[in-house]
């Protein structure tokens, strides 16, 4: 399948994964030409998967990153054959949206992820493990009470709490 490349909007397919990067504002002739080509991954293959890639920075303010959201919903919804969509956003507002309209494209799996987490999104996508331990580095790890039990204290201090990102 040959890459599309527009100004905001960049589209390539490479193993069973059609990748989409928007870094702004798609003009309505680059979104109808990125609906033809997704159109023509549909018909060329069976089933695939997609990635999309969206940072907030891209854009000039919230109201846009929605508008450019609903024009992607708007091409998951035209792509029946993928089965899985990984959308990468430094965007909660994103992530949190496509979640939403996840749940209501039938059959397809929508996981988000942080812009960071490319490289378990393709991982996600292509069904491989996301861990790396395997059950022989488990059975090699030493057992003990120091590692099932914790001190009453310890339990808490050993916790690695997340911040939370709006």
């Amino acid at each position: 399948m040959t890459p599309l490349i527009t100004e905001n909007l960049d589209l390539k397919f490479e193993d069973n994964i059609a990748y989409m990067s928007v870094s702004g504002q798609v003009t309505k002739e680059s979104l109808h030409a990125g609906y033809e080509w997704f159109g023509e991954v549909a018909e060329a293959n069976e089933d695939f998967n997609i990635c999309v890639d969206m940072a907030k920075a891209d854009f000039p303010d919230l109201s846009a990153v929605a508008d450019q959201f609903r024009n992607i919903s708007n091409v998951l919804r035209v792509a029946p054959t993928a089965e899985k969509c990984a959308i990468l956003s430094d965007s909660v507002f994103v992530r949190n949206s496509a979640k939403v309209e996840g749940a209501v494209i039938p059959g397809l799996d929508l996981q988000t992820f942080k812009l960071d987490q490319a490289e378990p999104a393709d991982k996600w996508l292509k069904g491989e493990p996301l861990l790396e331990q395997t059950v022989e580095t488990l059975a090699a790890e030493p057992e003990g009470d120091d590692q099932t039990e914790a001190s009453a204290g310890g339990a808490w201090d050993s916790l690695n709490l997340a911040k939370v990102d709006y």
